[in-house]
C-alpha cells in the first residue's frame, strides 16, 4: 500500500494559476499526495459566490492534469479559513499560494 500525504492548498487569485498547478504537479511526482484547496472568501474578491467559481474552475483544472483533488470556500479572513479547515489528523501538509510580495495584499 503507497502512504498518500493529505495537502491542503491555500489560494485565492493564484488558485487557477499555471505556476501553482506546476508546483502541485511537481509535489505529486515526489510521492502520492491528494490535495485539498481552499479558497477564502475575501470581500474584495467577489465573496462567496466567486469563491465557488474559483474553486470549481481551480480543481477541474487540477483534475484534468491527473491531480487527485477537491475544494472548499473559507471564511473571508484567510488566516480564520486556514484555521478552521486544519485539522492535523487530517492533512499531512499546507501550501500557501499567493501574489507577488508587492501585489499580494
Amino acid at each position: 500500500m503507497v502512504w498518500k500525504r493529505s495537502i491542503l492548498v491555500v489560494a485565492n487569485v493564484t488558485a487557477g494559476s499555471d505556476e501553482l498547478l506546476e508546483t502541485l504537479k511537481g509535489r505529486a511526482e515526489r510521492s502520492a499526495a491528494a490535495f485539498t484547496l481552499i479558497v477564502p472568501a475575501t470581500p474584495l474578491g467577489g465573496g462567496r459566490a466567486a469563491a465557488r467559481e474559483t474553486v470549481a474552475t481551480a480543481v477541474e483544472r487540477m483534475l484534468e492534469a491527473g491531480l487527485e483533488a477537491d475544494g472548499i470556500v473559507g471564511d473571508g479572513d484567510p488566516v480564520v479559513a486556514v484555521a478552521e479547515a486544519w485539522d492535523p489528523k487530517r492533512y499531512d501538509e499546507i501550501i500557501v499560494s499567493t501574489l507577488p510580495m508587492r501585489l499580494s495584499k
